[in-house]
């Protein structure tokens, strides 16, 4: 049940949404947190107490997407050869390892032919390795930040089972 109080936090948030650049921390953060105030599991609170807390776990949850976001890319990116740029991403390497860069390629080819199955899959697959935000990726692609959010998801989810399964 949404009380007057969730009203008024995502109310408060959608503020911070709309007064924030698209795509900058602030927004990205703001805009998880209204999810996060309307989510039937979150405990009621006090007003003041509830904002504070919906931002402080919205803000954790976007940091810790953000390292695992950066992790993926830099294993994604790793094994490419010293001084050369892979063709499909142009993003810098730093191995050289003849088996990394063969491992690496395929790996990065079979999330690719994952993310053509699911719908704006490659366009938000190349925003989260190139280190856009959810809000750019969205203005880039002329999608809403929630759709690249659960793109993204299912991207992270897909990937999961691949490295499982191997």
């Amino acid at each position: 049940m949404v009380t007057n109080v969730d009203y008024d936090v995502v109310a408060r948030l959608h503020q911070m949404v709309a007064s924030s650049p698209p795509g900058s921390e602030r927004a990205e953060i703001a805009e998880y947190g209204i999810g996060l105030a309307l989510s039937p599991r979150r405990p009621a609170k006090a007003g003041p107490l509830m904002l504070h807390d919906v931002w402080r776990n919205a803000a954790h949850n976007y940091r810790r997407a953000d390292r695992r976001r950066r992790a993926l890319a830099n294993r994604l990116t790793a094994f490419a050869p010293a001084g050369g740029v892979p063709a499909t991403t142009g993003r810098t390497n730093q191995r050289d390892d003849p088996a990394a860069i063969v491992e690496a390629a395929d790996l990065e080819a079979r999330i690719r032919r994952i993310a053509q199955t699911i719908p704006h899959g490659l366009r938000c697959l190349d925003g989260l390795l190139d280190g856009e935000t959810a809000g750019e990726t969205a203005v880039a692609a002329g999608i809403s930040p929630r759709t690249v959010h659960r793109t993204r998801d299912q991207l992270r989810a897909a990937t999961r089972r691949l490295l499982l399964d191997e």
